[in-house]
C-alpha cells in the first residue's frame, strides 16, 4: 500500500480490487479511489478530491489535524496483504493513530466482554478493516496484533519477521504469580477481571524456552488452554518449560470444544466461579492422561 490516498481511506473502509491504479472499498462501490493521482471520487456524496480532503470533508478534521494524521500514515504499508522486501521497523506513533481511529467502531473488543477502559488502556484500535492490538516486549513497542472475523477469521502480525512475543510481560516484574492464557485477547479479559495475566502472539503451541527468564518472580503459574487437543498439547510445553511444580493447568474439559476463559464469561459465569475453578487446577501430574488425549 503505497498510496496515499490508500492510506487514508482505509482507516475508514476495507480496500478491495486490484490492477496498477484503480480501487474501491467493499462497504461503497462508489468510492473510487485513483492511485496515479493519488485522488478519490465519492460519487454518491458528490465528494472529491486529495487525502487531505478526505480528511477534512469526510472524517471532518482540521487542515492541521489532517497534516499531522499525514505524516503519521507516511512509510506505513498493508496489513491485507503478505509483506513483501525489507522488514519494516515497527513505528510506535501509529498505536495511537490506530486506536483514536478505532475509538467510534468497537462493537469487536465489546463482544469479546472488553470495557472501553479496557480498550483504551491496552490501545485497542482500528486500521485497513483490522482490529489491532499493539504489543510491547521489554519496555519496546514491537508489532500490533491485526484480527477481523468478516469475511473470515484472520489473526497476523502488521510487521513481519518478528516472531512470537510475550504480551503484557511488564507485569512479571510486578507479581509473585500470574496467569497464562493461549492469546492476547483473553489476557486482557483477564486483566479486566483482576487476575494478572500474559500471553504469547503464537497461540497454543507458542510457548518458547527463550521466555523463561521473565518468569524468575513467579511462585506459583496458572495456565488457561482452550478445551481441545492443540490446547492441552500447549499446556504440556508451557509445564515443562516452566516446571511442573510451578504450573497449574486449569481446564474447561466439561464444555464445548475451544471453550476458554471469553467463553466463560460469555456463558454469564461469575467471577467467584472461576475463582473455583482456581482452587480446583491441578499440576500436570495430577491430571488424568485423558484430558490430553482424543480432543480436536
Amino acid at each position: 500500500m503505497d498510496s496515499l490516498i490508500e492510506k487514508v481511506v482505509s482507516l475508514d473502509f476495507k480496500i478491495k480490487g486490484g490492477g496498477q491504479r484503480w480501487r474501491s472499498t467493499e462497504q461503497h462501490s462508489s468510492l473510487v479511489l485513483d492511485l496515479q493521482e493519488n485522488t478519490f471520487f465519492w460519487n454518491s456524496r458528490g465528494i472529491s478530491g486529495r487525502p487531505i480532503d478526505y480528511l477534512t470533508k469526510v472524517k471532518g478534521l482540521s487542515r492541521k489535524q489532517a497534516e499531522e494524521l499525514i505524516n503519521d500514515l507516511s512509510g506505513i504499508s498493508s496489513v491485507s496483504k503478505p509483506h513483501k522486501g525489507e522488514i519494516s521497523t515497527p513505528n510506535e506513533k501509529l498505536v495511537k493513530v490506530f486506536w483514536e481511529n478505532g475509538k467510534n467502531d468497537r462493537d469487536y473488543w465489546y463482544r469479546r466482554c472488553l470495557k472501553d477502559s479496557t480498550i483504551d488502556s491496552f490501545r485497542l484500535g482500528k486500521y485497513d478493516g483490522f482490529w489491532t492490538l499493539p504489543i510491547y516486549m521489554d519496555g519496546e513497542f514491537k508489532n500490533f496484533q491485526c484480527r477481523t472475523d468478516v469475511p473470515e477469521k484472520i489473526i497476523r502480525p502488521w510487521y513481519r519477521g518478528g516472531g512470537t512475543l510475550l504480551f503484557n510481560s511488564n507485569i512479571l516484574q510486578l507479581v509473585d504469580y500470574v496467569f497464562i492464557t493461549e492469546g492476547p485477547v483473553d489476557c486482557i479479559l483477564m486483566n479486566q477481571c483482576g487476575f494478572p495475566c500474559i500471553s504469547t502472539t503464537g497461540g497454543s503451541e507458542g510457548f518458547q524456552e527463550k521466555f523463561f527468564p521473565y518468569f524468575i518472580r513467579q511462585k506459583l503459574i496458572y495456565y488457561l488452554p482452550d478445551n481441545d487437543y492443540a490446547g492441552y498439547s500447549g499446556a504440556k510445553k508451557v509445564c515443562k518449560i516452566l516446571g511442573e511444580h510451578r504450573v497449574k493447568i486449569i481446564a474447561f474439559q466439561d464444555e464445548k470444544p475451544k471453550f476458554g476463559f471469553k467463553n466463560f464469561i460469555l456463558d454469564g459465569h461469575t467471577i467467584s466461579e472461576f475463582k473455583t475453578k482456581i482452587d480446583n487446577s491441578k499440576y500436570l501430574f495430577e491430571i488424568k492422561k485423558d484430558l490430553f488425549n482424543g480432543r480436536k
